[in-house]
């Protein structure tokens, strides 16, 4: 019951509240506020400090997908290709940072801009991903009590 409550304040809070200028915010709206914020998960309030993974991308499907062929594991660019390796750290507050390494650096440089378009298209992916998640994970879709805002009181769904 209590979790259906918490629930339906959330949507409720999420639906009503939209940015504004000029509105008089009261201090019970500014205490919902400060209550679905401090009742919504976010990592860095559960004691993250930083995220770090491995990213293996599967390229037999992502080159299947891109090229319409298909590339058998031992193919020379899914060898080369796995010679890539990548990281993804996330701070507190979302930020990315990738870094990579090469098994072997190409010394053509047709291959090695090749190389550099691949893990600057990895990079833009991961961006987009962490960029995404952000709002959600690690700061707060909810504007802070102190912000502006306005607050509707709507009849429940």
């Amino acid at each position: 019951m209590m979790e259906a409550r918490l629930c339906s304040l959330l949507i409720s809070a999420f639906l009503a509240i939209a940015p504004s200028y000029g509105f008089q915010i009261t201090s019970a709206q500014q205490a919902i506020l400060q209550r679905t914020n401090q009742a919504y998960y976010n990592l860095p309030s559960q004691g993250l400090v930083e995220f770090q993974c491995v990213v293996v991308p599967d390229w037999s499907v992502t080159l299947k997908e891109e090229l319409h062929q298909d590339f058998p594991p031992d193919h020379p660019a899914i060898k080369a290709l796995n010679g890539i390796h990548f990281w993804l750290a996330l701070d507190e507050k979302g930020s990315a940072k990738l870094t990579h390494k090469l098994d072997e650096v190409p010394t053509d440089p047709k291959t090695l801009e090749g190389y550099n378009q691949t893990i600057s298209g990895v990079a833009e992916v991961l961006t987009g991903f962490s960029q995404s998640v952000t709002p959600f994970l690690f700061t707060t879709i909810f504007p802070q009590s102190d912000a502006s805002f306005s607050m509707d009181t709507r009849d429940r769904l």
